[in-house]
């Protein structure tokens, strides 16, 4: 390889970096909105600087592996969502057919009221609300419905 080959994909691999840092970056600061989960949050639970989370919601760095996966679960997505651009379907598949019981809505409801984190709590009932205004019809039994689903995902 010539040494202008070499100069010409360390150049190629930069600009790869910067699209993929600039993304990270986009991706930290929606999901965070979306989900509540401050920037105090993020420093108390994995134990980084204001800075490193600063850097991260820029793009100017990627958190790592560890960091990464933690900082995914917090806010409500995959480590693959915030890494990669990607135009594809959810990350779970939707379940045909699925008959949530009571039991169900008990048990979630149960495992809701035990969450320890106050962070965990608020990116759950906001996301829960979200849904609600997209999918559930305005009501007394749904007051943040809208009616604006069709009741198809």
């Amino acid at each position: 390889m010539t040494t202008q080959g070499l100069v010409g994909n360390l150049a190629g691999m930069a600009a790869n970096d910067e699209k993929a840092n600039k993304h990270f970056g986009e991706s930290v600061r929606l999901a965070m909105r979306r989900s509540g989960v401050t920037i105090k949050d993020i420093v108390q639970e994995l134990g980084v600087s204001r800075e490193t989370v600063r850097l991260w919601r820029q793009g100017e760095s990627v958190a790592r592996d560890d960091n990464l996966k933690r900082l995914a679960k917090m806010i409500g997505v995959t480590p693959s969502d915030l890494r990669y651009e990607k135009d594809r379907a959810p990350t779970l598949p939707l379940a045909q057919g699925e008959h949530v019981t009571d039991e169900d809505e008990l048990a979630l409801l149960r495992a809701y009221r035990g969450l320890k984190k106050g962070w965990a709590r608020q990116a759950l009932r906001r996301r829960a609300v979200e849904l609600l205004e997209e999918f559930g019809e305005p009501g007394v039994q749904s007051p943040f419905g809208k009616g604006r689903g069709n009741g198809t995902q």
